[in-house]
């Protein structure tokens, strides 16, 4: 290891040498780049280097993050403690913050997109927290070391969603490693969305121009899809009004998260223009059954496969 410059929270410049394969790999910002470039994940550097921290808990004062991590894992709040945790796909950090408040555990973060800087930014303070740029499908990790992988709204964005998952499941160890995954869902009422009708468009704009759309037909679609979801026109416990907007008004509406948390309307304004960029902007979005899912898990040997729910699909499995 060359460090070059050395600031409050370790080597911010300098180069890590691989001795084994005669490789060298910068160190800038304060985080290891295994990289070349963001490749295919560029608009969420986009999208994260605009929002930055807009969903982190520690800026909203709310419980949102931490809520959604939990509900969705179903983990104790100590889960983590003493663990050796690899977050495959971090963003700006939002689930990393409330990894690392799940026990006392060492947290290697990484992200393709550059986002990684905003990540980096938001959780420099904390020494057990380690933000590298790496491509998920080449995690420069020792094999069979961590003891517990987590994947949340990453897999379905990369471009061969099989490979990757079995990139990530062999840095797991033999005996109690243990994978959070979560994965956009082939179901029919996740794949007739709006997103997939506008997708095979939206995806080849550049995402700059992409986001000043939505900033300027946001407004309007965010109200219109909020007025057809408060419509009390309803089939049992199913709302017509958000069957409606779900397939055919192109912007969400996060209303409704104001009965639980003390959030602003600019913010849920915010939160939904990022949300609906984040869905038409990825160059690659591969939903997968519970059912195949379970299929490579029992082909890498895992014991323990459990489904916690769907539209998305979340599993936690354990070898």
């Amino acid at each position: 290891m060359q460090s070059d410059r050395i600031d409050d929270f370790g080597i911010a410049e300098g180069e890590l040498h691989c001795e084994a394969c005669a490789v060298a790999y910068s160190i800038r910002g304060g985080i290891p780049r295994f990289v070349a470039s963001e490749s295919y994940s560029s608009s969420f550097g986009e999208q994260w280097i605009r929002a930055g921290s807009l969903r982190s808990d520690s800026q909203t004062g709310t419980t949102y993050m931490r809520d959604t991590v939990l509900g969705r894992t179903e983990w104790p709040e100590n889960h983590l403690d003493g663990k050796l945790v690899l977050e495959c796909g971090c963003g700006a950090g939002d689930d990393t913050d409330v990894l690392q408040s799940l026990g006392n555990s060492t947290l290697i973060s990484l992200d393709l997109s550059a986002s990684v800087k905003v990540a980096y930014e938001n959780t420099k303070s904390n020494p057990n927290v380690h933000i590298i740029q790496a491509d998920l499908s080449r995690i420069p990790l020792r094999e069979k070391s961590v003891d517990v992988v987590y994947c949340h709204r990453v897999l379905q964005h990369t471009p061969d969603p099989e490979t990757s998952f079995f990139s990530m499941t062999k840095h797991l160890k033999d005996r109690g490693g243990e994978m959070f995954l979560h994965c956009y869902d082939s179901h029919l009422s996740s794949v007739l969305h709006w997103k997939y009708a506008l997708r095979p468009i939206t995806k080849r704009i550049d995402s700059q121009r992409l986001f000043r759309i939505l900033e300027t037909l946001g407004p309007a679609l965010y109200r219109l899809a909020g007025a057809f979801s408060r419509l009390p026109l309803k089939i049992g416990h199913v709302s017509l009004g958000r069957v409606f907007a779900q397939l055919f008004i192109p912007f969400y509406n996060h209303d409704d998260l104001s009965d639980r948390y003390p959030l602003s309307p600019e913010f849920l304004y915010q939160l939904s223009l990022v949300n609906t960029f984040d869905a038409l902007s990825p160059q690659h979005d591969h939903p997968k059954s519970p059912s195949q899912l379970r299929r490579w898990f029992v082909r890498d040997g895992f014991d323990r496969i459990e489904l916690r729910g769907r539209n998305p699909v979340r599993m936690v499995a354990t070898r």
